[in-house]
């Protein structure tokens, strides 16, 4: 297998698996069983709160907005943060940080991560 290219700056700054489920049950204690299962690779905790915004313009130019908070994203880091795990209800994805390197490297952890969810 050839080597490939190498970049003194590589393009890529980040790579995900991002994954929803449908039905799952989530309540308060899933971030909390999640983050024993993987403390000791990602021991690094931070919550991410989430707003949406919408806004809707009917036909006739009537417009409506509306701003609402959305459950919170759990996000847990690797000491180097250079890959991180996050959750949330119905919600997974698995980020590679820089320096980013093949899939293979961090694959496992997107399968160990699915097997938990």
């Amino acid at each position: 297998m050839s080597e490939g290219r190498r970049y003194r700056k590589p393009p890529l700054v980040e790579a995900l698996c991002e994954i929803f489920f449908d039905g799952t049950i989530w309540n308060d204690s899933s971030p909390d069983r999640f983050f024993e299962r993987f403390k000791d690779r990602f021991p690094i905790r931070q919550t991410k709160e989430v707003r949406e915004a919408s806004i809707h313009i009917a036909p006739s130019g009537e417009t409506a907005s509306a701003i609402r908070d959305r459950a919170p994203i759990h996000q847990y880091l690797t000491e180097k943060r250079d890959c991180m795990i996050q959750v949330a209800s119905g919600m997974l994805v698995v980020n590679k940080l820089r320096p980013y390197t093949h899939c293979e490297d961090w694959e496992p952890t997107i399968y160990s991560s699915i097997e938990v969810f």
